[in-house]
């Protein structure tokens, strides 16, 4: 193999755009249990996406892990990618009857600088990528922004990062941080998807030994948070 050779100066400049990233929480603890449940979470998570991105134009979305990338030059075809899986995702949640198969989400919203690799041209590189892979990488801080604001979250928070704070629709104010209020647009099922959680939790709370990772303490906070954000006041 010729060893790879890149022009730094022939890349190209990152472009601002709006990312979402959206990942399921727990992966590390179910796979150190078992395969097949994280797989059956990860590939639901994608179903949903991918129908979700279908026939958007300007929207990409990047697989990546547990989790996925999606960004796009506008705020609001975005956000309303966000709404749709999360909301696919909640009803995933209650219409999963075994409590010890039901899973959580959450997400990070951020606009920042990031490269496309399909904006990448090869003529002055010696650089063996198929194209297919060159079209499958993204890179630049907005993605780890992203992952940043997500972590430590509630479960099914998209929590907003202050590089768009003020210009969020439907916004609500959790205890710390700002959150897009998916679940307060187009949702009829807000009730039952919170007493699907409640009921997660208490299973959790039964099972520590399948779940140990997840400190008590936090999980307790998790809990807290997630009804203060959905109950939370607020005008769209």
């Amino acid at each position: 193999m010729t060893p790879p050779y890149i022009n730094l100066d022939s890349l190209p400049n990152p472009i601002k755009q709006y990312v979402a990233w959206i990942d399921i929480m727990g992966t590390k603890s179910f796979y150190e249990k078992t395969n097949k449940s994280p797989m059956l979470y990860i590939l639901k998570l994608h179903a949903c996406a991918e129908a979700a991105t279908k026939s958007k134009n300007g929207l990409r979305y990047y697989p990546a892990a547990d989790g996925l990338f999606l960004t796009h030059n506008e705020r609001t075809p975005l956000l309303e990618v966000v709404k749709e899986i999360f909301q696919e995702i909640a009803l995933d949640v209650i219409n999963t009857r075994k409590i010890e198969y039901r899973y959580m989400i959450r997400a990070g919203i951020v606009h920042g600088e990031i490269n496309h690799g399909s904006d990448i041209s090869l003529d002055q590189q010696q650089l063996p990528l198929t194209n297919a892979l060159r079209q499958s990488l993204v890179f630049g801080k907005a993605l780890v922004d992203a992952t940043e604001a997500e972590k430590g979250r509630p479960p099914f928070s998209a929590t907003i990062h202050n590089s768009l704070f003020s210009n969020v629709p439907l916004s609500v104010s959790g205890p710390k941080y700002e959150y897009y209020a998916w679940f307060d647009d187009g949702f009829n099922k807000k009730e039952e998807f919170k007493n699907a959680i409640l009921e997660y939790y208490t299973w959790i709370g039964a099972h520590r030994d399948w779940v140990n990772a997840y400190d008590e303490v936090k999980m307790k906070q998790h809990l807290f948070d997630f009804l203060l954000m959905l109950n939370d006041n607020h005008s769209s």
